[in-house]
């Protein structure tokens, strides 16, 4: 996973694969999920990021070492 924040354009792209983009879904005005060939999530692009309170310099990661709920789709 790769997470790159252009300032000069105010982007924030999530990257979580590197698998090619078979098709782009908007979710929203400013927003797009990439998706791959199989329909997984390839990487998600926010543009105008700070206009909806993200800050790169807030950003924190959590890793949780045993799950406390169910996965998803169970």
């Amino acid at each position: 996973m790769k997470i790159t924040y252009y300032k000069q354009s105010d982007l924030l792209y999530i990257e979580f694969t590197n698998q090619a983009v078979e098709t782009d879904a908007p979710v929203g005005k400013w927003s797009s999920v990439s998706l791959d060939a199989k329909g997984g999530v390839q990487s998600i692009e926010i543009l105008h990021a700070s206009k909806y309170g993200i800050s790169i310099n807030d950003m924190q990661i959590e890793i949780i070492e045993a799950e406390t709920a169910p996965p998803i789709g169970d």
